[in-house]
């Protein structure tokens, strides 16, 4: 569960992470290297096995997402949300709770 979204830090379940996260609907966090992009690869190898994916762009929508990653999430049938980071917790949270296979990819600064 997404608590909440500050510059440079999110806080899952109680806990303060100091970094750019990648979020599993099964609670699995892994810190993502400092990037304001989404490659196609990276998308790739997160999303294996998930109903959607939430991107965080960033607290002003800064980070960059390759055109191909959304030809990708279609032709998977895998939900793309995409939006500013603080927009888009509620969503993954809300689809944690209806059950579903989601993974949050979150920028946590500009």
């Amino acid at each position: 569960h997404i608590d909440s979204v500050a510059f440079g830090e999110i806080t899952v379940d109680g806990k303060t992470h100091y970094s750019d996260v990648v979020l599993y609907w099964n609670g699995r966090l892994d810190y993502r290297p400092k990037s304001h992009a989404l490659s196609i690869g990276e998308f790739a190898e997160v999303s294996k096995g998930a109903d959607a994916v939430v991107v965080g762009t960033g607290l002003e929508g800064g980070i960059r997402i390759q055109g191909r990653v959304v030809d990708l999430a279609e032709n998977q049938k895998i939900k793309l949300v995409i939006g500013k980071t603080d927009d888009v917790k509620d969503v993954f949270n809300g689809l944690v709770k209806e059950g579903k296979k989601v993974v949050a990819i979150l920028q946590t600064t500009l």
